[in-house]
């Protein structure tokens, strides 16, 4: 999904947000089912190659894709936080909540760190370079959250 512009699109993405959290809430998964499904969903609809939800310790909690495995994305979450981070104090703003960086063959890796329940997350997607994924991945933090603080067995 690309960034909406048109209340048109605001409404879809709204309806569609609505969608994705009351689906987050169904019962019968576990929580790591339950996001990697999410995941699976985020990659389909936004055309990303890999995703996955890493905790504040760079622990993976769930991974959709074999593009790297759950550490390596775990130890980029923690890198680009730290950067994002680095980057609010010295620029003197807050509320900065993606980053992103190229990788080799045409690629890029991007970090939406977000927290849920007093606890830090990261989402973190592979996707090609030619790809806005911002947008995808917003929407998909909240069902996340939703998920992650549920508490959902």
């Amino acid at each position: 999904m690309t960034k909406p512009q048109t209340s048109s699109e605001l409404l879809e993405a709204a309806e569609l947000l609505g969608q994705l959290v009351a689906e987050s809430r169904i019962g019968g998964a576990s929580r790591g089912e339950r996001l990697q499904r999410a995941l699976s969903q985020m990659c389909s609809r936004g055309r990303l190659r890999a995703a996955a939800v890493i905790d504040d310790q760079g622990l993976p909690l769930a991974v959709y894709g074999d593009r790297f495995r759950g550490e390596v994305l775990g130890a980029l979450s923690s890198i680009f936080g730290h950067a994002l981070a680095q980057a609010e104090k010295i620029l003197g703003s807050e509320g900065m909540v993606h980053i992103s960086a190229d990788l080799e063959g045409g690629e890029k890796v991007a970090v939406r760190p977000f927290a849920t329940g007093g606890s830090g997350y990261c989402l973190v997607a592979v996707c090609p370079l030619g790809i806005d994924e911002r947008g995808e991945m917003e929407l998909s933090v909240e069902q996340l959250s939703a998920i992650v603080r549920g508490g959902i067995s």
